[in-house]
């Protein structure tokens, strides 16, 4: 039986958390989430855990993104082109139940020991789970959304072992993902003294932040939830490793299926074995790993074959995306600009950016030949990247009216 544990305190979700919870399962087009949530963060953590109350802020967003502008330069396509993000990330939000939050995560939780149970994966001693306002000494300090302390962390810190989450940092979707992950670095722990391997890493995200979520989400909100999580750009180097991790074991995934990755986990031996396993593939003798091979999963498969591939910096100024959505074979850049009504100095380094630092367009005589982009932007491989000062520019006047401003 799962334990179920809430020590309360003073801290809260806000409604940053339901803002969090619009963003992680949505299909978007800028390249990085932190230039969105990093800039908005202090304002909506200032905002009651209340979903009327967030809608409301980001109906006020919308009407100021809602503008007709005579002409266009970076600034106006940045304001047209993620009017269409800020929309879906409210459709999710109002589709969204965010009542009980904790109770959905336990349920979650106690579905995802259920289908590891179904791909062999057993589990014997099933972690408590925990939420805090703090996590206990000595691991208050970190700031992690959810953390696991282990059974030697008990024995030689006292603190509980378990799986832990903040109060404060309950995400809808992306929390259910973090406790397949953690539930994963349980069933992988033989001795905390010897420290996960990056590879350990991805077979945790995998498994569980990808395979265990897709048992409960449907296919696009997984890859959604693992891709906004891992696949920004620019981010942390850390979140870099994480994406790397993650396309190391999906490498052997597509060799050897989730009996493959199960019959590692399993292994008695497991830290040196995989150890010897991520040497191997490092070296990229794939089809010398030894392990046997079977189940792969439709779904799992095809989520994997596309964040395998993708590609982490194709990212262009707004600008350059708004000016790719427009083109057509045969039609002159400079007409494009006149017709768009767009800035003709911002806009021909809009095209030149498009056409040499990722050659995805071509031109000759400003005329152009090719219109190869617009797959990369139908597939949303292509992103737009975001400025912060546009978003703080954003928010501004709705913080001054609700007389937040110090």
């Amino acid at each position: 039986m799962i334990k179920f544990k809430r020590i309360r305190g003073k801290t809260n979700p806000s409604a940053f958390n339901i803002f969090q919870g619009g963003i992680f399962p949505s299909s978007l087009r800028f390249s990085s989430i932190y230039d969105l949530i990093d800039p908005v963060e202090p304002f909506f953590r200032s905002i009651p855990f209340d979903k009327e109350e967030a809608i409301e802020i980001i109906n006020k967003m919308i009407n100021k993104l809602e503008t007709d502008f005579d002409t266009i330069g970076q600034k106006e396509a940045f304001f047209l082109i993620f009017l269409d993000d800020i929309l879906k990330i409210r459709e999710k939000i109002l589709e969204t139940s965010f009542l009980g939050l904790e109770d959905r995560i336990l349920k979650d939780f106690e579905s995802m020991v259920s289908s590891l149970s179904k791909i062999g994966i057993e589990i014997t001693d099933c972690p408590d789970i925990f939420f805090v306002d703090q996590y206990p000494h000595p691991f208050d300090e970190m700031i992690w959304l959810a953390a696991s302390i282990f059974p030697e962390d008990e024995r030689n810190y006292g603190a509980k072992s378990g799986i832990y989450f903040r109060n404060d940092k309950i995400v809808p979707y992306l929390s259910t993902s973090l406790a397949g992950h953690e539930l994963m670095h349980f069933v992988m722990e033989e001795d905390h003294k010897i420290l996960p391997t990056r590879l350990e890493e991805g077979i945790c995200d995998l498994v569980g932040s990808l395979y265990l979520t897709l048992q409960i989400h449907d296919p696009d909100t997984s890859k959604n939830i693992m891709r906004n999580n891992l696949f920004s750009y620019p981010s942390e180097e850390i979140w870099n490793l994480y994406a790397y991790n993650l396309k190391q074991a999906g490498l052997i995934y597509k060799e050897y299926g989730l009996r493959g990755i199960c019959w590692l986990v399993n292994q008695n031996n497991r830290s040196s074995k995989i150890k010897a396993v991520e040497r191997k593939l490092l070296k990229g003798r794939i089809p010398e790993l030894g392990i046997e091979s079977g189940n792969f999963d439709e779904d799992l498969t095809a989520i994997l074959n596309e964040l395998i591939g993708f590609p982490l910096n194709l990212v262009v100024s707004p600008l350059a995306y708004y000016s790719a959505c427009n083109i057509e074979i045969g039609i002159s850049s400079l007409d494009i600009i006149k017709d768009l009504n767009l800035y003709k100095d911002e806009a021909l380094e809009a095209f030149n950016e498009l056409e040499f630092m990722f050659p995805l367009i071509a031109r000759k005589d400003n005329i152009i030949m090719d219109e190869i982009i617009k797959n990369y932007i139908d597939l949303n491989v292509l992103r737009y990247r975001i400025d912060r000062k546009w978003i703080e520019e954003l928010i501004r006047d709705i913080i001054d009216k609700r007389g937040l401003r110090k």
